[in-house]
């Protein structure tokens, strides 16, 4: 949404739910959007997912025996990569039920700043706004990105189909290959196939969903945070513009107010997402390492299992990408609390009390789930090297 989206009317600035309509909406597909009087529709909702997803779980399965038997690693292999992405899809909306409440309280903190904003002075309210339409740009990219992968997967079958209609022996492409129990033997005639079409185009959609509003609301999230940081820098650099003490302690009080603020916003969100970060690094590199591998045996797929191994590493990449610049940001606070000339200041209360301000602002934020590894572009960059 361009700049002046958020300059003009009378309320610049919107909720949550209308900002990020796209994230807004994804979640409620995937029963993943936090609302406690709602929780037992989507628990019910939750069970009806889970049980549609069951078929595709158990045909998986039954391929992956078979594929013992016939001792064929490689596809063995591109079942386990679908097994991992069906079963943390039910593991993520699994725990935003659990969760709801914590998951509310963030979005009802986002809400409670978005509209705090239309509050703010031009100048704030530019920063917000550029702040907001990054965080948009965002969400629609990895949108974006994850259509285009998983579309691959029934495109690449529709072209495998009609190329072959050509040829000398014609067949039917899957959109997911596997060995399906009773009906292996006419799985490719009508009208099994074509169910099994439709079937897998709605895992297709499963995935998209399940995949993108989470994953982005983690982004949007943390980017905030680092708006919410932008957003008092411009009070540290007028920290010292009056030599009235009383007005500079007050000053001083607001800004370390804006400080614990972050602060206590940073600690929920890593209480909140610090299982779904854990769980998804294990699993993006095992799906990394899985990914990689299909491309050498893929044959006629490889264009899918590339385009899934590009979209996990970014996946892998964003939550990086995001909590580093969260922690950059948060580091130039304390730059700015040194330049703001408290030094010159004749209170030694007040010399006090911004040199406090600079020990804290030097302390790094992070997120570190459950203290296992930290998540940053440093972490992104040793995962690049070792499957490098």
């Amino acid at each position: 949404m361009p700049l002046t989206a958020f300059l003009g009317g009378p309320m610049k600035f919107k909720s949550f739910n209308e900002t990020y309509t796209l994230l807004t909406l994804l979640l409620t597909m995937c029963m993943m959007y936090p609302n406690p009087q709602n929780d037992r529709k989507r628990a019910l909702g939750i069970v009806l997912l889970s049980v549609l997803l069951i078929p595709q779980l158990v045909i998986i399965v039954w391929d992956i025996y078979m594929r013992i038997l016939l001792t064929d690693l490689n596809n063995g292999i591109r079942q386990l990569v679908m097994i991992l992405c069906l079963s943390f899809i039910i593991f993520k909306m699994v725990i935003t039920l659990i969760w709801s409440g914590k998951f509310k309280r963030l979005l009802d903190k986002l809400n409670t700043d978005l509209n705090s904003f239309n509050d703010l002075p031009k100048d704030y309210q530019r920063i917000a706004a550029r702040g907001v339409a990054r965080s948009q740009k965002l969400e629609k990219m990895w949108t974006v990105v994850l259509i285009i992968a998983v579309s691959t997967f029934p495109f690449v079958a529709l072209g495998l189909t009609i190329y072959s209609q050509f040829t000398k022996e014609p067949r039917k492409y899957m959109i997911h290959e596997a060995f399906i129990p009773m009906i292996e033997d006419v799985k490719y005639e009508s009208p099994y196939f074509e169910i099994y079409t439709v079937y897998n185009i709605f895992m297709v959609w499963i995935v998209c969903c399940g995949y993108a509003g989470y994953d982005a609301t983690f982004y949007v999230i943390v980017l905030h945070v680092s708006l919410k940081i932008k957003l008092f820098v411009p009070k540290i650099t007028n920290l010292m513009a009056d030599s009235d003490v009383l007005t500079m302690r007050a000053k001083i009080g607001e800004i370390v107010r804006d400080q614990c603020s972050v602060y206590d916003f940073l600690k929920e969100i890593q209480s909140c997402f610090e299982l779904w970060l854990a769980s998804m690094f294990f699993i993006l590199m095992c799906q990394i390492a899985m990914g990689l591998c299909q491309l050498n045996v893929a044959g006629e797929n490889r264009l899918s299992y590339f385009m899934f191994a590009a979209a996990v590493s970014i996946n892998l990449f964003l939550p990086c990408y995001v909590v580093s610049d969260l922690t950059s940001t948060a580091a130039s606070v304390s730059d700015y609390i040194y330049g703001c000339g408290w030094d010159l200041v004749p209170n030694p209360g007040v010399r006090k009390s911004v040199a406090f301000m600079i020990a804290r602002a030097q302390i790094p934020l992070n997120i570190t789930p459950y203290d296992m590894f930290t998540c940053n572009m440093e972490t992104f960059v040793s995962v690049c090297i070792e499957y490098s």
